[in-house]
């Protein structure tokens, strides 16, 4: 997306971060050595057991050398290019503190760094240590070996990152996903009232989406003929599917489409209060660079979603925060853009800070122009 890290994803479904595909893929992740064979599950779901926690060093923070009973972890899939990692670093560090008297321990794992060779240590240390308390959790390097990689992310189908694991009190994994949407799992999970058969059944609706995804990822046309196909085997798929649909629609000019999709999606993204999703559906629509022409953007409906991802986040997340102030604009209130621009600058971590300050003087200069 132009100017900002969001948490949604600007271009082509690559991700596996959510039905959303919230997150970023590496075009040239460094590949696996061919004598590296470690066995591995075939698929890893909710409901496994979680492989071993494998990592060649560690950063910061006490190193975690097992999963103990009766504790639970987050382990986080992240890299130093990647905005939207980089952007939940903040919020990890908000859950290690609430929920560390809990027995929760939150471990960032570092993953797919170009190029990766004898200085990547050194210099993801010295970017982890830039980070100072933004990185307030365990933080560990996956290393030449790649085990974790291959264990966790290659084997639950995760081709984007941030993404994020729970590990339950019984060392199993309970939960997948993208970490802007882990909140209610890991309190479930902590409080021991999660269902992860429900988890499980959504991970491997989830993970024959992505098949699509990966197959068709450069022909929007068989993607869609394929995802026609694959609703009819899977109806449980459809809700993923649909975003699909939209995200596909959206980007190859078929605005009509997109829009006669747009408001179930969103009201089922305000039923699951879903701000990562609102988020998405509202920033395409007013994206100043995006594919909507202006006289097909539902104004209103992109208002209602930014509204409610703004509410569930509680005015915490400056890129959502950034959406709305972008709605405002695109609605010719230049006033309440540059208030809550204003206020997206305020809540937005260094990395976004920079980026959010030159659109809030992007109002400002077209209220001084009047």
């Amino acid at each position: 997306m132009s100017k900002r890290l969001t948490i949604a994803v600007a271009a082509a479904l690559v991700c596996a971060g959510s039905a959303l595909g919230q997150g970023t893929t590496p075009s040239t992740a460094p590949k696996q050595a061919e004598n590296q064979k470690e066995t591995q599950p075939t698929k890893l779901l909710p409901g496994d057991k979680a492989p071993t926690l494998s990592v060649e060093k560690w950063f910061k923070g006490e190193p975690v050398t097992g999963f103990e009973k009766g504790r639970v972890y987050v382990v986080e899939f992240w890299a130093t290019w990647c905005g939207p990692c980089i952007a939940v670093f903040p919020h990890l560090s908000e859950l290690q503190k609430e929920y560390k008297s809990k027995g929760v321990t939150v471990i960032g794992v570092n993953i797919w760094e170009r190029p990766l060779n004898d200085q990547t240590f050194d210099k993801v240390k010295a970017f982890v240590d830039k980070q100072g308390d933004k990185m307030s959790y365990a933080v560990a390097f996956d290393g030449m070996a790649k085990n974790m990689t291959r264990t966790y992310m290659e084997a639950a189908g995760r081709g984007g990152i941030p993404s994020a694991f729970i590990v339950d009190k019984e060392s199993k994994i309970a939960w997948i996903g993208h970490p802007a949407e882990m909140d209610e799992p890991l309190k479930q999970v902590v409080a021991g009232t999660w269902d992860a058969s429900k988890a499980r059944s959504a991970a491997e609706v989830e993970m024959a989406v992505q098949e699509v995804i990966s197959k068709n990822r450069t022909d929007p046309e068989a993607m869609l003929t394929a995802f026609d196909e694959l609703e009819s085997r899977m109806p449980a798929a459809k809700p993923q599917i649909d975003a699909f649909r939209w995200r596909i629609y959206s980007m190859t000019g078929q605005a009509d489409k997109a829009l006669a999709m747009a408001r179930p999606l969103i009201e089922k993204a305000i039923a699951d209060k879903n701000a990562a999703a609102l988020n998405d559906y509202s920033w395409t629509m007013v994206d100043p660079d995006g594919p909507f022409p202006k006289d097909k953007i539902d104004i209103d409906l992109a208002f209602r979603a930014a509204t409610k991802a703004v509410e569930f986040t509680n005015e915490k997340d400056g890129a959502i925060i950034d959406t709305l102030a972008r709605v405002y604009f695109v609605k010719g209130n230049i006033d309440k853009a540059i208030e809550w621009q204003t206020k997206a600058v305020a809540v937005a971590p260094p990395g976004m800070k920079e980026q959010l300050e030159e659109v809030l003087d992007e109002y400002k200069a077209a209220k001084t122009k009047g």
